[in-house]
């Protein structure tokens, strides 16, 4: 976090504590307030507690007028008109009871999270980016925060199984020629020289963090300037542990790229069977 933003913070909270000493202040001096003649003067008063983050658009119905006595009013400190916050986010979490004072709204862009921030809110994830096309990318239409499952092919010996003996695969299986064919006869058929490639599930349900260099901004945050959009790039940053993401660097590298498929947020993660030259057809659609 930078030190600008740290100042403005540790402001935001002085102002706060100044708040809560005003309205503490005019509550303990009710029986002053009873008197006749006071002049009373009008503030705005936090009634519901309100989020980091959130607009000042969102909170007005946290807020209400009052009035106070002038000799409690916080003076040029105080938020006048509601209009004045309508386009600012709140810069900490305010408290209900307090005055609504110039600087706990700010500008958007102050109180941006960083990239490293967001993650440190996620228990021990990091982030990788990983590069796929239009149609290994469901057509661009990814965007943060969506959730994704990751195909990838691997070669057949790698799922356990001896290349060498392909029976009940749907491939021709190797035979070994014995001595009394050694002088001709037929040629038993032999394994492919390069075992057929399974399609499997690396890992299911993935979080998407960020689209190019655009990002799902964070409540009341603004959209970075220059944010490359959803769709305009092949460019995929996941949230992963530590363990998926040495795996993702591992397909990306050598297995031949990735499928992406994108998924509703309930989705369920679940066993699947890879898909090979004996598993390609569903018999539900195949007919003999």
């Amino acid at each position: 976090m930078s030190s600008r933003r740290i100042l403005i913070l540790v402001l935001a909270i002085a102002l706060a504590g100044v708040a809560s000493y005003a309205t503490y202040t005019y509550l303990g001096a009710a029986d002053d307030r009873a008197n006749e003649g006071t002049e009373l003067v009008t503030v705005f008063r936090i009634d519901k507690d309100i989020v980091k983050g959130t607009t000042g658009d969102q909170a007005a119905t946290s807020i209400s007028e009052h009035q106070i006595p002038e000799e409690f009013h916080p003076g040029g400190n105080a938020i006048g008109n509601l209009v004045a916050i309508r386009d600012l986010v709140a810069v900490a979490d305010l408290k209900a009871g307090n005055l609504l004072l110039q600087g706990l709204f700010v500008d958007p862009t102050i109180v941006q999270t960083t990239f490293s921030e967001r993650l440190a809110e996620q228990d021990g994830l990091q982030a990788i980016t990983v590069s796929v096309d239009q149609i290994k990318g469901v057509a661009g239409l990814i965007a943060p925060l969506d959730y994704v499952n990751i195909i990838v092919e691997v070669p057949y010996d790698e799922l356990g199984y001896d290349p060498e003996n392909l029976l009940g695969t749907g491939l021709p299986s190797s035979s070994v020629v014995s001595a009394d064919d050694s002088g001709g006869g037929s040629t038993p058929e032999s394994a492919p020289s390069e075992p057929p490639s399974f399609a499997v599930y690396l890992m299911q349900k993935v979080q998407v963090l960020a689209v190019g260099q655009s990002t799902a901004p964070a409540a009341g945050e603004a959209t970075p300037d220059g944010a490359t959009a959803a769709g305009d790039s092949g460019l995929l940053t996941f949230a992963v542990n530590a363990d998926q993401a040495l795996k993702i660097a591992y397909a990306q590298n050598n297995l031949g790229g990735m499928y992406l498929t994108l998924l509703p947020n309930d989705y369920e993660v679940q066993a699947i069977l890879p898909a090979g030259p004996r598993s390609l057809l569903d018999q539900l659609y195949v007919y003999y």
